[in-house]
């Protein structure tokens, strides 16, 4: 049996209502400058600890947090985001999104969880399930993997939501190369002997936590993907850091070849687009977040169309 079998996950859709918290303006109403017919926005954001609840190692977000993060993507007009770092799906309800959205929500990574979030007006999500890579300790963040299939247009692919290993040292950025090379295996072997037709149409995107330049000074955990001609990073396209703290760019959106050719503006400047927060008002600075500052995330949303 290939390893790509796993656990079948159910996609929940949750009524969202109004709230008045925040001044959001008007609700549920897309910037038009990020609205584009005929091209599917996909996105990748880490959105740091989005607890709903008490207890554990931090505290859960707030209502204004969760208001703030729900807008920052609605408001952007993403159709796809591939999301880490979710409680569950009590958390993802609280964003207050409108009513077309839903999601899947993978159960390996603790509070860390691997999710997707679409516009089930656009984009019918399939065949959701995690993938072990080895040696991942608990929680592992196991990979989620599912079929999208873009209703308004010809193009099924598949997602791949990761949440690889942190940290620069030694062992660990070994650890995270190991989880890159059998995520490239499962990827180019695998996957391609399901016989699936829509088995070399693939994204792969989150958080990656390493850069092109590599954080440890000789472990390039990125080289499988890098070194293989059937693969494109979209996030060359763009010179800006999706992690705030540490001004770094580690949060990825990754093409296979067949895909590259649906990118939009594919191998020019600006064609990969990143949402700096920290710099735009609202969600730059307001009050009532968790620790009573803002904290929309210590990452950028990263996307990409695809036509």
């Amino acid at each position: 049996m290939s390893p790509l079998i796993a656990t079948l996950l159910a996609c929940t859709l949750v009524p969202q209502a109004e709230s008045p918290a925040v001044d959001t303006g008007p609700l549920f109403t897309p910037d038009p400058a990020w609205s584009a017919p005929g091209r599917l926005q996909v996105a990748t954001f880490n959105a740091d600890w989005l607890w709903d609840h008490e207890g554990g190692e931090y505290e859960p977000r707030t209502q204004v947090d969760f208001e703030m993060v729900g807008r920052l993507l609605w408001q952007h007009d993403l159709d796809l985001v591939a999301l880490q770092e979710v409680d569950g799906e009590g958390a993802l309800a609280l964003l207050d999104l409108p009513p077309e959205y839903a999601w899947v929500v993978g159960e390996s990574g603790w509070s860390q969880n691997p999710a997707i979030l679409y516009d089930q007006t656009t984009l019918q999500v399939t065949d959701a399930r995690e993938v072990p890579l080895p040696g991942t300790s608990w929680p592992s963040k196991d990979p989620l993997l599912a079929r999208v299939t873009w209703l308004e247009g010809d193009l099924s692919f598949t997602l791949v939501v990761v949440h690889l290993n942190p940290y620069e040292d030694d062992e660990e950025a070994e650890y995270r190369a190991m989880q890159v090379r059998e995520l490239h295996r499962l990827l180019t072997e695998d996957l391609a002997a399901e016989g699936s037709p829509w088995g070399d149409h693939v994204v792969v995107a989150g958080d990656w936590n390493d850069t092109f330049q590599g954080i440890h000074p000789q472990i390039d955990s990125l080289a499988p993907f890098e070194e293989d001609p059937g693969w494109t990073f979209a996030t060359l396209d763009t010179t800006d850091y999706t992690q705030i703290s540490y001004r770094s760019k580690i949060d990825h959106i990754l093409l296979s070849a067949p895909l590259v050719e649906r990118y939009v503006d594919a191998g020019t400047q600006g064609a990969c687009k990143v949402i700096a927060h920290d710099h735009l008002a609202p969600w730059s600075s307001y009050e009532g977040g968790w620790g009573g500052e803002q904290v929309v995330s210590d990452h950028r949303p990263v996307w990409i169309y695809l036509e």
